[in-house]
């Protein structure tokens, strides 16, 4: 039976060791293990739960997040407002199926949700010093996530810094402007519609590879 939780208005705290260890209990993988704490708190009224100044901290990295889950108990058709300060998206590389991000802190804002059918959404812009990156779509199901499919942009002060994303060297120092459409089937990822443009040059992409660089 559903827990019975009409009415209840109280306030949370987590904090452990590992988030690796943590999120094995939810499915998830490849998280890294450093220490962690969250904190918020939860109202329900009806069939809706509401999460208000959720905050997750993991060194000098912040995330907070506010959300809705409208059906509860179902939890599907539920949505998310994420604003974070100082993310190492480093340690998650493993994670996002992307190595070589470099070290440094990232600033995030979005939303997050899923549909009534459970199709989950993500709507993000990601924020590094001279760079930024905006992806928008939908998101398969862990621990492979296969059916992905993500329309992105990316833009910046200086390409060869950004080749560290995709590991390669020796690029031009040049501001650049890239956009296209990511999605991940069974035999691997695929780039589709790209457009590359920098000084003087405008490049069309279309690739498969096995793994994101």
């Amino acid at each position: 039976r559903p827990l019975e939780l009409d009415g209840v208005d109280m306030a949370y705290q987590l904090s452990g060791p590992s988030l690796a260890e943590m999120g094995a209990m939810f499915n998830l993988v490849d998280l890294p293990e450093r220490p962690y704490e969250m904190s918020g708190e939860i109202y329900r009224e009806g069939r809706t739960v509401e999460l208000s100044n959720g905050l997750f901290t993991m060194g000098k990295g912040r995330l907070a997040i506010a959300g809705r889950l409208p059906n509860f108990p179902q939890i599907d058709d539920w949505e998310a407002i994420v604003e974070g300060t100082h993310l190492n998206l480093g340690l998650f590389g493993p994670l996002l199926g992307v190595e070589g991000i470099p070290v440094i802190p990232y600033a995030i804002t979005g939303e997050l949700g899923s549909t009534d059918e459970g199709v989950e959404l993500v709507n993000l812009q990601i924020q590094g010093p001279g760079t930024r990156l905006g992806l928008s779509g939908i998101v398969g199901e862990a621990p492979d996530y296969v059916g992905s499919r993500m329309e992105l942009e990316l833009s910046g002060e200086n390409l060869a810094y950004a080749g560290k994303w995709l590991g390669i060297s020796e690029l031009p120092e040049l501001a650049f402007h890239a956009t296209g459409e990511l999605a991940l089937g069974e035999p691997g990822w695929q780039l589709r519609n790209g457009v590359f443009e920098t000084s003087g040059l405008q490049l069309g992409l279309n690739a498969e590879f096995d793994t994101l660089p």
